[in-house]
């Protein structure tokens, strides 16, 4: 589901998340991110950002209410589909392309895996789950 339709069930629904990916920068960085909302305080609204360039153990994590979401953030927001998160294993911590390997077990394990090969299969599967 779109953006939109994902942040309307969530205002409806506290507790309920979804979570969307993008694979960036010549597909070597990939973003996560999570539309949640608190139970305790169902008008918080936020989108949860974790990302990182694959093979990497650095990243960069953020933080959104709805109202605070810069507009290039947005913009991506709005090119990717979103996924109910209970349906997903825990990614959350995880380098970008161990996120990768537990949202597709089907890719090959990054410890031994020829990076460009992962890459590309990589690619494939995003590609996939932004399609539908």
């Amino acid at each position: 589901m779109k953006y939109e339709e994902a942040v309307s069930i969530v205002s409806k629904n506290p507790g309920e998340s979804f979570t969307g990916i993008i694979l960036t920068k010549k597909d070597t960085f990939l973003a996560v991110y999570v539309i949640s909302s608190d139970e305790e305080d169902p008008d918080w609204v936020t989108v949860s950002y974790e990302a990182g360039y694959l093979f990497s153990y650095s990243g960069e994590e953020d933080c959104f209410s709805l109202d605070e979401i810069p507009e290039d953030v947005l913009a991506e927001l709005k090119k990717i589909d979103f996924k109910s998160s209970i349906n997903l294993p825990n990614i959350l911590g995880l380098t970008s392309d161990y996120v990768l390997y537990k949202l597709f077990p089907n890719l090959p394990n990054p410890d031994n895996a020829d990076k460009s090969k992962f890459i590309s299969a990589a690619k494939v599967c995003v590609n996939k789950w932004n399609e539908m």
